[in-house]
């Protein structure tokens, strides 16, 4: 599968996607969009860090 989106997108797509504790605005994925959101999430970690850091700090919100 082949995915283009910038960096604002993606983290919205991910605080909708993936249900996390301590996000501002909880979600209730379905389990396998959820599974896909968490390994998509791993690569945008490992290939912008800081970034990903800045997402996680804020809450899981994108700016």
């Amino acid at each position: 599968m082949y995915v283009t989106m910038n960096a604002r997108a993606l983290m919205n797509f991910l605080s909708l996607r993936t249900s996390r504790e301590g996000s501002h605005f909880p979600s209730y994925p379905q389990r396998e969009i959820e599974m896909v959101a968490e390994k998509m999430e791993a690569e945008f970690a490992r290939l912008m860090p800081l970034t990903h850091g800045a997402f996680e700090k804020s809450g899981r919100i994108a700016p």
